[in-house]
């Protein structure tokens, strides 16, 4: 039985031998391997890159979308645009995602020196930031990109004030757009109130969101501090992010994963450009803002409101009857002919709503003797009545202009009831 087993073993050893049983994979089998991985993988990664991009510019555009929201939002309830926040501040400081402090106590460095975290724009008309979060309500991942990298907030210097914001003056921020005819970046239509900027995938001059600048700082001719621009490999995205002037570039989606040739490119060399652009021109949205707390309508963004009339010349200016079922307050009232606005003819309503000396005769510097006998410039005029002998009993006395009245002397047992059309009507009290 042992020798059996033995033959056994020693044929199946012989077998393995002449069948190669200790061999591993030849180099031809895992090329051959790595060949057909290789070829089931390209669908692959190809759609996992068409996956990334579209996450990329979802995200990004969704976040600058949500931004510009919460930015009309905030400008139909404070009456401004809100300024820029810091640049430089993290999560945890105590200015993260608010405001600079108002531009009366403090004067903005000039761009494009963000060592403050913003800037003033070489022509003093923009100011320059990251986008004040905190300040907005705002949750601070709207006020990053895909790759966690703060975007840009460029905003017309003169609408951040209360006082000077106009929604009917155009904003000051300069963009260019791709035209597609003459392949040259040509001024858009019109200027903006603000523009936001993601520095795409680079963030070259970019803020990441530990405050820390994406690719370092940069010395060009004088200026320091320049936060994108490499003189030895200047690029056309380098516009959105030198701070040199209020000129900017839009981002035009036709333009990119094209050649090198194009004016603006995603491929490497002097046109490359893969920063994400949103605009906004002016506040020519809805113009009333709702609050339902108090259950009114409010307007910030009108400086003068017509009704039935395109070109008012007031605040609000109506070209028709008002009517007011319960109150209508005003501090005056005034007469207009057509043309004339202002303070001329008017009175305050208190005059005849409310307590005033002047349109009394019973008050202490007039005797409780005398009746109103007329009523202009804003005050009575009183007069004395005539006693039985027909003097007056105090004063000047109040007689009737001739041919109004017809005397009359009312019959026993009758009093004075009204008079119509200058005849005294008598009836039975």
């Amino acid at each position: 039985m042992g020798d059996d087993n033995l033959d056994i073993t020693l044929n199946a050893m012989k077998l393995c031998k002449k069948l190669n049983c200790e061999k591993g994979l030849t180099l031809i089998d895992v090329a051959i391997a790595l060949s057909v991985i290789g070829l089931l993988m390209v669908p692959v990664l190809i759609q996992y890159n068409l996956w990334l991009k579209v996450q990329q510019k979802s995200v990004t555009e969704g976040s600058m979308a949500q931004a510009i929201s919460m930015i009309r939002e905030y400008a139909k309830r404070e009456g401004r645009y809100p300024r820029p926040a810091s640049l430089i501040t993290t999560e945890g400081d105590a200015d993260y995602g608010f405001e600079v402090d108002d531009l009366a106590t403090t004067t903005p460095k000039i761009c494009p020196d963000l060592s403050d975290g913003y800037c003033q724009s070489p022509d003093t008309l923009l100011l320059i930031g990251a986008l004040p979060h905190a300040a907005m309500d705002m949750d601070d991942q709207f006020a990053l990109d895909f790759w966690k990298n703060k975007i840009f907030y460029i905003v017309t210097l003169a609408k951040t004030d209360a006082a000077t914001f106009n929604p009917d003056i155009a904003g000051s921020v300069q963009t260019l757009r791709f035209d597609q005819p003459t392949q040259t970046l040509v001024p858009s239509d019109s200027n903006s109130d603000l523009l936001l900027i993601s520095g795409g995938q680079t963030g070259r001059g970019f803020y990441a969101s530990s405050g820390i600048i994406v690719g370092g700082w940069a010395t060009v001719g004088s200026i320091p501090n320049v936060p994108c621009v490499d003189p030895s490999n200047p690029e056309a995205e380098d516009e959105n992010c030198d701070f040199d002037d209020s000129v900017f570039i839009m981002r035009a989606e036709e333009l990119l994963n094209q050649t090198d040739g194009d004016i603006v490119s995603d491929a490497e060399g002097p046109n490359f450009f893969d920063d994400y652009t949103v605009k906004l021109v002016n506040m020519d949205g809805e113009q009333w803002n709702r609050d339902d707390d108090a259950l009114q309508f409010i307007t910030t963004q009108s400086q003068l409101i017509g009704i039935h009339n395109d070109t008012p010349q007031t605040k609000i200016d109506v070209r028709g009857n008002v009517l007011a079922e319960n109150n209508l307050q005003s501090e005056d009232y005034c007469y207009f002919d057509g043309s004339n606005y202002g303070s001329v003819d008017c009175f305050p309503p208190a005059l005849i709503g409310g307590n005033v000396d002047a349109m009394d005769c019973r008050s202490s510097t007039i005797t409780d003797t005398q009746p109103v006998v007329q009523i202009g410039n804003n005050m009575v005029t009183c007069a004395s009545s005539l006693n039985s002998g027909g003097s007056a009993i105090d004063g000047a006395a109040f007689e009737f202009p001739a041919g109004i009245f017809t005397p009359t002397t009312c019959p026993a047992n009758q009093a004075v009831r009204s008079i119509i059309n200058g005849v005294v009507q008598c009836a039975a009290p």
